[in-house]
C-alpha cells in the first residue's frame, strides 16, 4: 500500500465513524448551520475538517469558533493566531474573542477548569445565536467519555454519570463520538496539518489529565489492554437503560408539575415521596434542570436533602452561566425557582470615608480606604484574604469626595483593552460576567465627585487605576503617585 493509500484508509476510517455518529444520533439535518469548536488541537481539528469533507454530502454551512481564554500567555496568543490562518487557507469562517477565565474564577470561586468551560460554552452559544446555528458541534472523543465515566466513577456517580456524556445534548453534538484520539492525530497528519499542542494537557494539577496519564496507563499495563473499549461497552449499556429510566422520569414530573409563576415549578412532596427512590431523584433532577438549564454543581447531598428534608427547608444552588435558582419547601410543596430581580430597583449612594472604613449595610460589601506612604510597605496594607480585591489610586487625578453607589442608566468607565482606551457601558460589563439581574443593582460602583467611574471591584476599573493583589511584588508596575488604597471585601452571594 502506498503512503497515499494509507492516508485516503485514515482519512475515509475516520469519516465514516463521523457518519455513523450523525446517523445513529440525528445530530444533524441538511442545510443547518453548525458552529464548531475550534480550538487548534487535533481533536478540534480534525473534527472541523471532517465536517468540512462532508459539507457538501450534508449541505452544512460551517463556521469555527475559537475562544482566547486568557491563559498560557504567548502560547494561547500563537494558538489565535495559527487558527486565523488556517482558516483562512482553507477558506472557513471563524469567529474569535479574548475572555478573562482567571478573573471569572476569582469572582465566582470556580475551579479553573470549570470556568473556562462555563465562558467556552457560553461564547459557543451566543455565535451560535449569532449566526442562526442549529447545532454546536465539539471535539469529544471516545478517550474523553473514558475519562469521564471514569471521573465520575471516582466521585461516586449514578448511572447518570457513569454514561459519560451523551452524544447530542440540546443544540450540542459530538460527532467524532466513535472515534479515537490517536484517530485524530492520524487523520490530521494525513491531511498534511500540524495542529496545536496544548501544553496544560501535560499538567498533572487537573484531575482529568491525572486520569489520563497516570489511572489509565495502569489500568492498561496490570488489568487489561482493552479497558478503555470495556469502558465504552459499559457506558453505552447504561446510556440505553438510562434512556428508558429518564423517559419514565419525564412522564412524571408532567404528572407532578405545577408552574404556579414564570420560571418556577412546584412539586407535592407528598406526591414525590409515594414514588420508587431512584425515580424520586431522577424527577426532582429533571426539574431543577428544566429551571435551571443545568445540573452542573448539583451534588447527591442537595438531592437527598430535599427527599427526606422537611417544612421551611431552602437553599440556593449554584449560579450556573449567570442564573440563580432556589429550592424551598413551603407547606409540602416543593418549590424550584429561578431568582429574579425585584421590579424596581431603588437607587443609593454613599460617601467613602478616605481613610477609613465604610460598610454598605444594605448589601453587605465593606470599603476600606487607606493611604500608603513611601516608607510604609505597600505589601503590609494589602490584604491576602480570598474574594478581596484591591486597586491603587493617583489622589492628584481624583475630585474629593469619592462616593459608592448604585450603577445607573448609561453608565460608563473608561477601561484599556489591548493598549488602546475604550469606553465601556456598565450595562455590558455585567451581562459579559453572567452576573445575575438580581445582583446588579446592588453591585458598587465608585465614582468621584465629577461622577467619574472608577472602579466596579472584580469586574473592572478605568485605565489610570491599578488592579493589585498577592501577586504585586511580581508586577512590572510604578505606583510612585498612586497613594490611595480601596480594599472591597464582598459578602458571599457576589464572589
Amino acid at each position: 500500500m502506498t503512503t497515499a493509500d494509507a492516508n485516503t484508509a485514515v482519512v475515509e476510517g475516520l469519516l465514516n465513524k463521523v457518519r455513523k455518529a450523525i446517523t445513529r444520533y440525528s445530530m444533524v439535518q441538511r442545510g443547518d448551520t453548525i458552529v464548531v469548536g475550534f480550538s487548534g488541537g487535533p481533536d478540534s481539528t480534525a473534527l472541523l475538517h471532517a465536517l468540512r469533507l462532508l459539507q457538501a454530502e450534508w449541505d452544512i454551512r460551517l463556521v469555527a469558533a475559537h475562544l482566547h481564554h486568557g491563559l498560557r500567555g504567548t502560547e494561547a496568543d500563537e494558538d489565535l493566531g495559527w487558527v486565523i490562518a488556517h482558516c483562512e487557507a482553507f477558506g472557513l469562517e471563524l469567529r474569535y474573542e479574548r475572555a478573562d477565565v482567571a478573573a471569572r474564577r476569582r469572582r465566582l470561586k470556580l475551579s479553573l477548569e470549570q470556568a473556562a468551560r462555563e465562558m467556552r460554552y457560553a461564547f459557543l452559544q451566543r455565535v451560535a445565536k449569532e449566526e442562526g446555528a442549529s447545532r454546536i458541534a465539539v471535539g469529544h472523543t471516545l478517550d474523553d467519555r473514558v475519562e469521564t465515566v471514569l471521573m465520575h466513577l471516582l466521585r461516586g456517580a449514578g448511572m447518570e454519570g457513569l454514561v459519560g456524556f451523551a452524544a447530542v445534548q440540546g443544540p450540542l453534538i459530538r460527532p467524532l463520538y466513535f472515534v479515537r484520539r490517536e484517530e485524530t492525530k492520524a487523520f490530521c497528519a494525513a491531511l498534511e496539518i500540524t495542529p496545536r499542542c496544548d501544553s496544560s494537557n501535560q499538567s498533572t494539577e487537573f484531575l482529568r489529565n491525572r486520569i489520563r496519564l497516570e489511572l489509565l496507563p495502569l489500568l492498561k499495563a496490570y488489568y487489561s489492554d482493552h479497558v478503555e473499549d470495556a469502558l465504552a461497552r459499559m457506558a453505552e449499556l447504561l446510556a440505553a437503560d438510562n434512556e428508558v429510566l429518564e423517559s419514565l422520569a419525564r412522564e412524571k414530573l408532567k404528572e407532578l408539575a405545577e408552574t404556579p409563576g414564570p420560571k418556577t415549578l412546584m412539586l407535592s412532596v407528598e406526591r414525590l415521596r409515594a414514588l420508587p427512590i431512584g425515580l424520586q431523584r431522577r424527577v426532582l433532577r429533571q426539574a431543577i434542570q428544566e429551571v435551571r438549564g443545568s445540573l452542573q454543581d448539583v451534588d447527591f447531598a442537595t438531592i437527598e436533602a430535599f427527599l427526606e428534608g422537611e417544612e421551611g427547608l431552602s437553599t440556593q444552588l449554584p449560579v450556573f452561566m449567570g442564573r440563580s435558582v432556589r429550592l424551598r419547601v413551603k407547606a409540602w410543596k416543593l418549590y424550584i425557582e429561578e431568582l429574579r430581580p425585584q421590579a424596581s430597583a431603588v437607587p443609593w449612594q454613599l460617601e467613602l470615608k478616605v481613610p477609613g472604613t465604610t460598610e454598605i449595610a444594605r448589601n453587605g460589601w465593606r470599603v476600606d480606604a487607606v493611604f500608603w506612604e513611601e516608607e510604609r510597605e505597600l505589601e503590609g496594607i494589602l490584604n491576602k484574604e480570598a474574594f478581596t480585591w484591591e486597586v491603587l489610586l493617583d489622589p492628584n487625578t481624583l475630585v474629593f469626595p469619592l462616593r459608592v453607589r448604585s450603577r445607573r442608566p448609561g453608565d460608563r468607565i473608561e477601561v484599556k483593552i489591548e493598549n488602546r482606551l475604550k469606553h465601556r457601558k456598565l450595562q455590558d460589563i455585567f451581562v459579559d460576567a453572567h452576573i445575575p439581574k438580581e445582583l446588579r443593582a446592588e453591585w458598587p460602583v465608585v465614582v468621584d465627585a465629577s461622577d467619574r467611574v472608577l472602579v466596579v471591584p472584580g469586574l473592572a476599573h478605568a485605565a489610570d487605576v491599578v488592579e493589585v493583589g498577592p501577586n504585586l511584588a511580581k508586577m512590572d508596575i510604578s505606583v510612585k503617585n498612586y497613594r490611595l488604597v480601596l480594599r472591597f471585601e464582598a459578602p458571599n452571594a457576589y464572589r
